[in-house]
């Protein structure tokens, strides 16, 4: 059985991606105008992150994102027998590690790139 704070750490990390996402769409838009391909880039939902030049901040957000997926993945196998059996299990699984992988991909490239759709 898992623990009561294990659950609401669990909870937390699933929100420290979840909330900035649904506020702002950080990972979203920038995977949207990746794909889209259109010039100039139209995001698919503006923000403060698409006026101006708000990079550290965008930077900061998605990293934030990026740490509570890995640890909401840490959390999930370690208490894989705990909270979710069988097949939920292997599905949250698939489900955040192409989170963290799409994530990383943009953490990467407004970090290492400085690209910006601003």
């Amino acid at each position: 059985m898992i623990a009561k704070i294990q659950k609401s750490l669990l909870w937390l990390f699933g929100a420290m991606f979840l909330v900035p996402e649904i506020l702002w769409s950080p990972v979203s838009n920038f995977i949207y105008i990746f794909i889209d391909n259109s010039d100039p880039a139209k995001p698919l939902r503006l923000n403060f992150l698409t006026e101006g030049n708000p990079t550290n901040l965008y930077r900061t957000i998605v990293f934030m994102q990026l740490a509570g997926l890995f640890s909401f993945l840490f959390l999930l196998i370690k208490n894989k027998r705990g909270l979710f059996r069988g097949w939920l299990f292997y599905i949250l699984l698939l489900i955040d590690i192409t989170l963290i992988l799409l994530t990383l991909f943009v953490f990467y490239l407004i970090t290492f790139f400085h690209i910006n759709f601003g």
